[in-house]
């Protein structure tokens, strides 16, 4: 996929992408899908956040990387040649959502799941400080202790991004982990300190 070819049919789809944001439309294999098969064939893949705005007439792309920093460059360059298309913002990277407290305070329903992030505890359990990279473990309440590893990895992943923006997660977080209990080993401390990362020594 070339990134003119890209922007060629994202300006012949685009109403239909609108409408069918518009009408909520989740049918299989709709025009949504092929907005991000189309992201997908890049090398390295990459896709996109698309919604409709609060604004009448308002759509929002968001190009991401979704946490390769290998696609970073690539991010960029499909952004700045897009075209100008009228109700269209299109932006790189995912940014954090704008009310961070209400965000912590509240359920953040994804999956099916409805964790409130300030009863999420975490701890520093391994890092990398001359690339200021950590692997973290998240303390979980014991209510969501059954639920699969790969959900727990999205769920906090589409957490982390909403909350602390897509460059800032990708550039600090390796790895995270999962515990329902407290362990001596760990010192666990707030959720929103994961905003402060590069002030830990472990």
């Amino acid at each position: 996929m070339q990134i003119n070819e890209f922007w060629t049919w994202f300006a012949q789809n685009e109403r239909n992408i609108r409408i069918a944001l518009s009408q909520h439309d989740e049918t299989p294999g709709n025009v949504i899908e092929h907005l991000f098969a189309k992201l997908d064939a890049f090398s390295p893949p990459i896709t996109c956040e698309v919604r409709k705005c609060p604004s009448p007439k308002k759509y929002r792309l968001t190009i991401s990387a979704w946490g390769n920093p290998d696609a970073y460059i690539l991010v960029t360059s499909v952004v700045a040649l897009s075209p100008k298309i009228p109700q269209w913002t299109i932006k790189a990277f995912i940014k954090p959502f704008k009310n961070f407290d209400k965000l912590m305070s509240r359920p953040y329903k994804l999956y099916g799941l409805n964790i409130v992030p300030n009863t999420v505890y975490f701890s520093v359990c391994a890092a990398d400080y001359d690339r200021e990279i950590y692997d973290l473990i998240l303390l979980l309440p014991l209510s969501v202790n059954s639920q699969p590893e790969n959900i727990l990895q999205s769920y906090f992943y589409n957490l982390f991004l909403d909350l602390w923006g897509e460059k800032y997660i990708t550039s600090r977080i390796n790895h995270i982990k999962f515990t329902f209990h407290r362990n001596h080993q760990f010192h666990f401390i707030d959720f929103e300190a994961i905003g402060a990362l590069d002030y830990f020594k472990i």
